[in-house]
């Protein structure tokens, strides 16, 4: 059946019926096959359904539907975790049509996928195959045609994708012009509570119930817990402890003759560097200085008090 409405004409199957129990009338149920510029197309659609019947169920099927049924099956078949993450990182590229239904979805839409994603080419090569697998689910399904699936071979990448080369020198270029780090690092440190100021100092940074937590620091930077730029605990308070810790590398001659953990402790006392010379070494909130006196203190600003009126 067939009918008109504003913007066009409706091809409409009738799938069952159903009986109203309070009114005993019988009512017809139908479903829409689709809209159409003209009376004649969905005549015709409507006869196609009649000569060869399909699941109506199926013609709304998205692409984000098929990726759920696809993956489903496809990564418990014993793929690796490397590439079931590929995958999952090339499914991340395709939000813009992640609710398009796979029989709206034309070769060019996936070819702009593949020109926005500014990917280098293993990436893309990835992203192909997976439009393959899932096309190809969605042909053994009767979702779409095998026409389609097969226009997939024709997209291309070479345009598109950079070497593998030229997307290191991308990264290395970005990380000198400003301090580069992935979102998801930076809120993963927001969460842990770890201040903005050691933000700049972390490579990378990640949590295993198993293990706790981990931040590896970039190079020229050095923890002195750990004496190394890894550090590793259970607790997230105990980490913010440890990057208080954590400093730049520095030479003997900037450290005064100090060692690390005693020139980074002065710094965090806020001690003036023109009294280092005084200093013989120094304790549990205390400094022995080489003249033989000792100052116990418990905060910082008690200390800098006895600075202030040692100067005098």
């Amino acid at each position: 059946m067939n009918y008109s409405y504003a913007f066009g004409w409706c091809a409409r199957k009738t799938i069952g019926w159903d009986i109203d129990i309070e009114s005993g009338k019988v009512i017809q149920k139908r479903q829409i096959l689709g809209t159409y510029p003209t009376q004649k197309e969905a005549l015709k659609a409507l006869a196609d359904y009649n000569s060869s019947p399909y699941d109506l169920n199926l013609n709304g099927v998205t692409f984000e539907d098929i990726y759920e049924k696809w993956s489903d099956k496809h990564y418990s078949s014993g793929i690796s975790e490397s590439n079931i993450r590929g995958y999952q990182a090339a499914y991340k590229l395709c939000a813009s049509i992640y609710k398009m239904k796979l029989n709206d979805i034309t070769i060019d839409h996936l070819q702009k996928v593949i020109d926005d994603s500014g990917k280098h080419t293993p990436t893309l090569k990835k992203l192909i195959n997976l439009f393959s697998l899932m096309w190809e689910y969605a042909v053994l399904h009767d979702v779409v045609t095998q026409d389609k699936k097969d226009k997939i071979k024709y997209l291309d990448i070479k345009k598109a994708g950079i070497s593998v080369n030229e997307y290191l020198n991308r990264l290395i270029k970005a990380d000198i012009n400003r301090d580069h780090k992935h979102e998801e690092i930076v809120s993963m440190l927001n969460r842990w509570e770890v201040k903005g100021k050691y933000h700049y100092m972390i490579e990378s940074a990640s949590y295993l119930p198993s293990s706790g937590y981990y931040i590896k620091l970039k190079k020229g930077f050095i923890n002195d817990h750990t004496e190394s730029n890894e550090i590793l605990c259970r607790t997230t308070k105990e980490l913010r402890h440890l990057m208080q810790l954590t400093h730049p590398i520095r030479t003997h001659e900037e450290m005064c003759g100090f060692d690390s953990k005693t020139y980074e402790q002065l710094l965090r006392w806020q001690v003036s560097k023109i009294h280092f010379k005084d200093i013989k070494k120094i304790g549990d909130h205390q400094i022995i200085f080489k003249d033989g006196q000792i100052w116990k203190f418990k905060s910082v600003n008690e200390l800098r008090y006895m600075w202030k009126t040692k100067s005098h």
